[in-house]
């Protein structure tokens, strides 16, 4: 047994089993996800990457979200990220990893916390691709958010006065004076 992971269950408020299928479908989501990085990054032009979750992406630190964002940034991949999960509320049926449903009488505030930063994970991987993050929305609008967002896009380019390569992003600020117009851009 791992005696780490079942302390981090039991903290979690989830029995072992249950954290380990749920850890099994985190990693089995990451590969996914750098595995279609890895086969976009050679394609020309800008790419987004659609992601359908129910819950998101688990990781334990959120360095690992940031570098799987900037992994798809440097390979201009946008990160489109779609929720599926709802909102984590009162009396319900959830679903259980082993599959069936288990009746949940409240939320716990373990259940409001993981989700709220399952949420904050996947908004700093949009954020940081030009990306979107469709959460707690409509299967429908989410498909209409992003068909706007690819139907009109521009490209615009950069080139920083700092000529030292040092891998670090340089902070880049785009507006537009347009009412009702967002800007998702890479972060650098």
């Amino acid at each position: 047994p791992d005696i780490g992971a079942e302390l981090t269950a039991g903290f979690i408020g989830m029995a072992f089993d249950e954290y380990m299928t749920q850890m099994t479908e985190t990693l089995q989501d990451i590969g996914n996800l750098y595995a279609g990085i890895g086969y976009l990054r050679f394609l020309d032009g800008e790419k987004h990457l659609v992601f359908v979750t129910r819950n998101g992406v688990s990781l334990p630190r959120q360095e690992g979200n940031a570098s799987l964002a900037r992994v798809a940034a440097d390979a201009r991949i946008a990160l489109d990220l779609v929720q599926t999960g709802g909102v984590v509320t009162g009396r319900g049926a959830v679903p259980l990893a082993t599959g069936g449903f288990q009746i949940q009488s409240w939320a716990t505030t373990d259940m409001i916390m993981a989700q709220h930063f399952q949420i904050q994970d996947l908004q700093l991987m949009a954020d940081r691709t030009g990306g979107q993050l469709m959460a707690f929305r409509s299967g429908e609008d989410a498909m209409r958010r992003l068909d706007d967002a690819i139907k009109f896009q521009y490209l615009l380019g950069y080139t920083s006065t700092n000529a030292a390569v040092d891998g670090r992003f340089r902070k880049v600020t785009v507006k537009v004076n347009r009412p009702g117009a967002r800007v998702l851009a890479r972060e650098g």
